[in-house]
């Protein structure tokens, strides 16, 4: 699936205003060094990577849409209502949901005829609805592949094969930011995965490599994967962003 062509730092929706990515990655720098709880020590580059892989989500979800011959001017709407949500928990919710469900949802919105509206009430009630998750990320040097589960399912998952020093047994391992992105194995593949709110209060591991910790490790049984990207592009896009963002 390719991605849409667009310049590094601006996301096009359409012909609605465009999404400058360095200024939002600007305006949040003055809350860097915090972090989503007190303890954790944020960098500019843990900032500028969380909005763009959240761009990046609502891309893949948008082409996704398209694949699944979702009306263009519908997919359009869906995309600025997604954008618009200003609730920055809930909206990190529902892209955290599995890629199974979006591919159901996708099905199920064609077949239905819903408008974007309906579709964004449907989505804001499975986000609401479902166990609550959030976004971590996987990486990996090999790339993870869909399975078919059923003749018109399929799954898209992580096992719990890695050993570590975090459980005696095999498990799946993700991390919370960009800090603490594992890179040990020389990994090409970035994936976004979803984590369930149990994982997420009871099986992290605080990642120390400065004065505070900088970020999480988790580990699970499994993992739902919603998204995958090369991380060598992702590296880049962060590294430019992040230098433009503390030039501005």
């Amino acid at each position: 699936m390719a991605n849409p062509e667009m310049s590094p730092d601006i996301q096009k929706v359409s012909d609605q205003p465009t999404i400058d990515l360095v200024a939002r990655i600007k305006k949040q720098f003055s809350f860097s060094g915090r972090g989503e709880y007190q303890e954790i020590e944020e960098s500019h580059e843990d900032v500028a990577f969380r909005e763009v892989m959240i761009a990046r989500m609502v891309d893949k979800i948008t082409a996704e849409m398209k694949n699944g011959g979702l009306d263009e001017k519908l997919i359009d709407q869906i995309t600025v209502n997604i954008h618009g949500i200003e609730d920055h928990e809930l909206a990190t919710r529902l892209l955290a949901l599995p890629f199974e469900l979006w591919k159901r949802k996708i099905d199920y919105y064609k077949k239905e005829g819903l408008d974007a509206e309906a579709i964004l009430d449907d989505l804001m009630e499975t986000t609401m609805n479902i166990r609550k998750s959030y976004i971590g990320f996987h990486t990996s040097p090999n790339k993870i592949t869909k399975s078919k589960s059923g003749p018109d399912e399929v799954t898209w998952g992580i096992k719990g094969t890695e050993y570590s020093d975090l459980s005696p047994v095999p498990q799946a391992y993700a991390s919370s930011n960009f800090s603490s992105l594992y890179r040990e194995k020389g990994p090409r593949y970035l994936y976004v995965v979803s984590i369930p709110q149990e994982t997420w209060d009871e099986r992290r591991t605080y990642i120390n490599t400065r004065s505070r910790p900088v970020g999480y490790h988790f580990n699970a049984n499994a993992l739902s994967v919603v998204e995958e990207f090369d991380l060598d592009e992702i590296d880049k896009e962060v590294e430019e962003l992040t230098q433009r963002a503390e030039a501005a």
